[in-house]
């Protein structure tokens, strides 16, 4: 199907991977009132079979309407939004999915994961697998997944270290076994505003590598149900030992602050995911000596302009400023 070029949406990624690919329509809805400037521009060179529709909704509204499935109501809903785009064409919609939850981006953060470990002992940065530690921000569970799995497939055994902010589930689930949904919006107001796990399909997957696909779907039912779930010490073991998974809070104020001194350093703007992922190695490092870390930014940084022109400033309050942008 031969559609019309239209502005960017919140996701470009998924857009660029499918482009002028046969058989394939790559729709990218996006919060018309939240996403900026920068962000609709970023995919003005995608044309073809790929478009995008901004939403008089919420990021967040859009997310509970359009989860990752592939049901026959889910399909209808975006044949509609097809055909109001696109009165003239006819499209016929077989899948769908929204946003990171899919798997075709967990896809390839196991490639760039395992790519990343690689290079990383091809450079000599590392002579040693077990001396490698790969620290990932929460995300929605996705990049934990993709970076774990990488491990597997790559066969490096060392730590994997989780950083969170202020939605702090997964430190509640390594640390202490807690199984919650989060009970407040507090993370929304993040300078890593999209680490936030509500949707548990990137979780399910995580478990069954751990649990297994019985006492998974016991747990996914309690989650999906807003129960609480505490884990049994085996099952913390599973996550802690065998899966060598490790969770740091960190927050706004620090990934800030993280952002402008690196910065100032290097010359180089890195997201608040990433920034979130280098305080929790800070603050972890000394657990691990001998060991280095591999970070892979997981975010362009003019996603977040509030956090980003915080960082680029000079204010003295760093944490004030962003709160006033």
């Amino acid at each position: 199907v031969e559609l019309p070029h239209a502005a960017a949406g919140q996701c470009p990624a998924g857009g660029a991977g499918v482009q002028w690919q046969p058989a394939i329509c790559n729709i990218i809805g996006y919060p018309e009132h939240e996403a900026s400037y920068v962000q609709k521009q970023q995919m003005h060179e995608l044309r073809g079979n790929v478009f995008s529709l901004g939403f008089e909704e919420s990021f967040s509204s859009i997310q509970k309407s359009m989860l990752a499935q592939n049901t026959p109501e889910f399909q209808k809903q975006l044949h509609d939004i097809c055909a109001e785009a696109n009165p003239d064409k006819s499209v016929k919609i077989h899948a769908g999915s929204f946003n990171s939850i899919n798997p075709g981006r967990i896809d390839a953060q196991m490639i760039y994961h395992t790519i990343a470990q690689f290079r990383s002992v091809s450079h000599g940065l590392v002579t040693e697998w077990q001396k490698l530690a790969t620290v990932v921000p929460s995300g929605n569970g996705g990049h934990v997944f993709g970076a774990l799995t990488a491990r597997f497939l790559s066969g490096v055994p060392g730590p994997t270290i989780i950083s969170c902010n202020a939605n702090d589930f997964f430190e509640k689930l390594i640390n202490h076994g807690i199984l919650e949904m989060p009970k407040s919006d507090s993370a929304v107001h993040q300078p890593s505003v999209s680490m936030i796990i509500e949707y548990p399909n990137n979780m399910e997957r995580l478990f069954r590598l751990a649990f297994g696909p019985e006492r998974t779907s016991e747990i996914m039912s309690d989650f999906s149900s807003w129960k609480t779930v505490q884990l049994s010490s085996d099952e913390q073991s599973m996550l802690r030992f065998w899966l060598n998974l490790h969770a740091v809070r960190v927050t706004g104020e620090e990934e800030l602050i993280a952002m402008r001194e690196y910065f100032r350093e290097t010359g180089k703007l890195i997201c608040p995911h990433t920034a979130n992922a280098l305080c929790a190695w800070m603050k972890i490092e000394s657990k691990f000596p001998h060991t280095h870390a591999l970070i892979c930014e997981t975010a362009s940084a003019w996603k977040f302009l509030a956090s980003t022109a915080a960082a680029l400033s000079e204010a003295e309050n760093i944490w004030q400023e962003y709160e006033s942008l």
